[in-house]
């Protein structure tokens, strides 16, 4: 397997953390830090996504394909395993998130052969080290495919060390939240759920709207690649970080 290409270095001087926090109080700004994660991202990187059952890791990796330039709608792999979207002309370095933090509008650029693909997994029914081998990931990352997994932990080690591993977790839950602001939440979920999540061929995602839902999102860096990931991915946008 080729290694991945670094991302974005950090500036001579500058301390590169190997973990950062961000809190995301609902699905457009869960959306908005995975596409800040996503244009930080070079090519043949490998990003893990942990967590439980509605922790929104489907709904992260939806921004973090907005951050690589994938376009139109991003589903659920819950039933196929694997999609896999083109990319168009690499793209790293920090920069405003997409509007409401949902998938970028077609750039004008064709797609690019060469840009590799987003290869989106989920291996929530995959039950050995043999299964998740089968997949061929590392061929894929070796093409320079960025590589994102959600239940990583299924893969029973086979996927080896991520770049960046991202653990989402529930901070507080539609219910206990105050009512005026739970609708208001609900109303932007809704707006960001119409342009972002559709029904997959297979039926996989119903396209059913998430709850808001507060979270917080812990991104650690396992390689050198990872650190100069999140030095990248430090510098873009307003939310608070801690390292």
């Amino acid at each position: 397997m080729l290694p991945p290409t670094p991302g974005l270095p950090a500036s001579p001087g500058r301390s590169v953390a190997d973990r950062l926090e961000r809190t995301a109080r609902d699905a457009v700004a869960t959306r908005a830090v995975g596409a800040a994660l996503g244009r930080c991202l070079p090519r043949g990187a490998l990003v893990t996504l942990s967590g439980g059952l509605g922790a929104g890791k489907t709904t992260f990796a939806q921004g973090i394909a907005g951050g690589l330039g994938v376009t139109g709608r991003v589903a659920s792999p819950t039933y196929t395993i694997l999609h896999g979207y083109a990319l168009r002309a690499p793209r790293v370095g920090p920069g405003e998130p997409p509007a409401a933090g949902t998938v970028r509008p077609a750039a004008a650029a064709a797609l690019d052969p060469e840009a590799g693909q987003f290869v989106h997994v989920d291996l929530y029914r995959v039950r050995s080290a043999v299964e998740a081998l089968e997949l061929g990931l590392d061929e894929c990352r070796a093409d320079g495919d960025v590589v994102v997994v959600e239940w990583p932990e299924h893969a029973d080690g086979a996927l080896g060390e991520a770049d960046v591993a991202v653990t989402l977790v529930e901070i507080l839950g539609p219910d206990e939240r105050p009512d005026a602001d739970r609708e208001s939440d609900r109303e932007s979920d809704r707006e960001s759920d119409r342009v972002a999540v559709g029904d997959a061929p297979d039926g996989a995602d119903s396209g059913r709207l998430e709850a808001p839902t507060e979270r917080r999102i812990v991104l650690t860096a396992s390689t050198e690649a990872g650190r100069s990931i999140l030095a990248c991915f430090a510098t873009d946008g307003p939310q608070r970080a801690r390292s």
